[in-house]
């Protein structure tokens, strides 16, 4: 179950990147710099954080303020009952550290997003292929924590710890290799 989802993940997510790239570098011409690849990874990053971070936070802060104000058995009348006790549960285990869980979380996923795209950007502009194989296996290495959280190989805290440290990292490697050079005027 892990291999393949992280491998289906990525395969279909790194295809669809690389191909965008190269859309992109046929259609606007070749580029200097590292700037597409940033655009792209922020706008990736950023729809990737929008839906799966703050569409789902949304949909458990409106549950919660339903429940806070006695509505949430009304709203919930038409769903089978073991639904709503598993909506229950969730709710009662929702805190300020699951949500602050959720947000490192999303912010190592939009450096992950932002360092595959620049990654593959480099590769689609010097005309190199393998570029392809690498994304799809740093990304499944990336989702691997997350999935064996699912199947409770992992603990929550360890995940997120990984997640962190990917990030940092990422963040280091971004900013020495992305930053303009400096020239004496």
């Amino acid at each position: 179950f892990v291999a393949y989802s992280a491998l289906a993940t990525a395969v279909f997510e790194e295809v669809g990147r690389y191909l965008g790239m190269r859309f992109l570098a046929r259609r606007y011409g070749p580029s200097a710099g590292d700037g597409r690849g940033i655009g792209y990874g922020i706008g990736h990053g950023g729809a990737e954080a929008w839906f799966v971070g703050v569409l789902v936070w949304g949909q458990w802060s409106y549950l919660a303020w339903l429940a806070s104000r006695g509505q949430l058995e009304t709203q919930l009348s038409d769903l089978p009952a073991d639904t709503v006790v598993r909506l229950h549960m969730m709710l009662a285990t929702l805190s300020v550290p699951s949500i602050a869980l959720l947000l490192l979380e999303r912010c190592a996923s939009f450096v992950l997003q932002l360092a595959l795209s620049v990654l593959v950007w480099r590769g689609v502009r010097a005309g190199r292929a393998g570029v392809l194989p690498l994304a799809i296996v740093l990304h499944a290495l990336a989702a691997a924590p997350a999935l064996l959280y699912q199947v409770r190989v992992l603990p929550a805290a360890w995940v997120e710890a990984v997640y962190f440290m990917l990030a940092a990292l990422l963040i280091v490697a971004l900013v020495k290799t992305c930053r303009p050079s400096r020239t004496a005027v």
